[in-house]
């Protein structure tokens, strides 16, 4: 994933929550860790990073 490492760092970890939360993963692999699933679908294409739009409020709070 190209540009801000950040913002992509974000983008993984709302995938990786998604998946945690029951979403399927897009590709099979033998990892079990959602972060790395999560990595994997991003560099196999099967999930556009544009598409995680990020809400700092929604998606990484602690006061909900």
């Amino acid at each position: 994933m190209k540009g801000n490492r950040y913002l992509s760092t974000l983008k993984i970890a709302k995938r990786a929550r998604q998946i945690l939360g029951g979403a399927k993963p897009l590709v099979i692999t033998n990892y079990r860790n959602p972060i790395k699933i999560a990595q994997r679908e991003i560099e196999q294409g099967k999930i556009d990073p544009e598409l995680l739009k990020i809400d700092p409020v929604d998606d990484f709070s602690f006061y909900k």
